[in-house]
Order: C-alpha cells, then sequence, then structure tokens
C-alpha cells in the first residue's frame, strides 16, 4: 500500500530534477553512473527496444541514455562490426518517412563473444 504523498508522485527528466531529501540525489547519480557503465559495457539498450527495431531507435536509446549526441554513421558501423545485429529483411510499415530495415539482437553471438573475452564497448 502506498503511503499519502503518492499521490505526488511524478516523472522527471534526470538531467533536470528537482532538489531531492536526505541522500536521494547521491543514490540517483549512483544509479545513473551505473547504467552508464553498464550500457557501455553490455548491450543494455536492447532490452528497452521491442524486438525488431531500426538503427535509429537503437541509437536514440543509447543517446537518452548518455545524454549526448552520437555521430551517426559512427554508431551504425560500430554495432554492424560487432555482428550483434540481424537484418530481419523487413521494413517499418505505416510511417509518413522512408521506411528503415528492422534489426534484432543476436543473443546467440553475444554469449558466444563474451566466452572468448569479447565486452561491449563503442
Amino acid at each position: 500500500m502506498s503511503g499519502d504523498n503518492a499521490l505526488e508522485c511524478e516523472w522527471f527528466d534526470v538531467n533536470n530534477v528537482l532538489p531531492l531529501m536526505f541522500d536521494h540525489a547521491d543514490i540517483l547519480k549512483s544509479g545513473l553512473d551505473y547504467l552508464h557503465y553498464k550500457v557501455r559495457h553490455e548491450p543494455i539498450g536492447f532490452s528497452l527496444l521491442p524486438e525488431k527495431f531500426t538503427l535509429l531507435e537503437l541509437q536514440g536509446i543509447y543517446e537518452s541514455i548518455l545524454n549526448k549526441s552520437l555521430d551517426k554513421p559512427n554508431f551504425r558501423r560500430k554495432f554492424q562490426k560487432m555482428n550483434l545485429l540481424i537484418n530481419c529483411k523487413e521494413k517499418q510499415t505505416n510511417v509518413a518517412h522512408r521506411a528503415a530495415t528492422l534489426y534484432r539482437f543476436d543473443i546467440n553471438v553475444y554469449e558466444k563473444l563474451r566466452e572468448f573475452g569479447f565486452t561491449f564497448e563503442f
């Protein structure tokens, strides 16, 4: 059961949070630091996407987490060099712009690469 202040809950941009009580700012910073580390060393961004996604959607996840713009050609090149993406041979549907190619994350390739010491860094 929630407390009396549950009605006051709101979503905030983690980069624009109001002052927090007690050590909550430290807790938030620690969580964000951990997320930034994990996203640079493990493929956690894929768990935030649907099974089939575009490279632009993938890049958007990483830019949101890291809070910075990433160079589109370099981002795509690095991910495609890792061989962790499966081209679904499908395009987006019902979009107002040119339909982009859909991909899936290949967890099997990632697990095999990890056995040989692969670290997910981009």
